[in-house]
């Protein structure tokens, strides 16, 4: 069972701490699993969902397995402890290069103050993404246009 995990950042002379907690269906580890890796929660939302690939069956579609849940886990703790500080919005986000044998090529781990809200792959090979609003509001991949 995933529980509150404690990830400290070093850089700069600074150190930091982020929390990556379970969460529910709009932030954390819930919505991690539900929306990127399982494709559970709010995929007919107007939003593009990106999938992590880990050989799971999402809209009828066997996706890659290029990665195991677990290796997905330690991406997500690498990119925190490794990635990019960027801005987003009013809050910020850390993006990071996984190996290539990932498949995935960008991660982006959201933050809101020191709290992990989501993570995603944004791009790479093997990485899947559903588009609600493809075929007349149906839904559809964006690899199947």
């Amino acid at each position: 069972m995933l529980e509150t995990q404690l990830i400290a950042k070093r850089g700069d002379n600074v150190e930091s701490v982020r929390w990556m907690e379970l969460g529910d269906a709009d932030a954390g580890m819930t919505h991690i699993n539900g929306r990127h890796i399982e494709g559970t929660i709010d995929l007919d939302s107007a939003q593009i969902t990106s999938f992590f690939p880990v050989g799971q069956t999402v809209k009828g579609r066997q996706l890659p397995a290029t990665m195991s849940q677990q290796q997905v886990y330690d991406e997500i703790y690498r990119a925190l402890k490794e990635g990019t500080r960027k801005p987003d919005g009013g809050e910020y986000k850390y993006v990071h290069s996984p190996d290539q044998s990932t498949g995935i090529s960008e991660i982006t781990i959201k933050m809101s103050g020191n709290n992990v809200t989501s993570s995603l792959p944004e791009d790479g090979p093997a990485v899947k993404k559903w588009v609600p609003n493809l075929n007349e509001g149906q839904g559809g991949w964006l690899d199947e246009r």
